[in-house]
């Protein structure tokens, strides 16, 4: 199990995203619930990866 750090910048948008929409947020806080719970192996398996075409090498981990 991990635990979820959000910043203050996050926080914001998670207030502005669920003024927009309620469906939006309710998806995004399952999501986030499934990566704290079971990591990345928690997520759909047949879901496609985004294959960029640029070298991404220098970016490192986003996570």
């Amino acid at each position: 199990m991990y635990r979820i750090t959000a910043s203050n910048k996050f926080l914001k948008d998670l207030t502005l995203l669920k003024k927009r929409s309620n469906r939006d947020f309710v998806v995004l806080k399952d999501f986030i619930e499934i990566l704290a719970n079971e990591g990345h192996k928690g997520l759909n398996q047949n879901t496609n990866r985004i294959n960029y075409r640029v070298n991404l090498s220098d970016i490192g981990n986003a996570m």
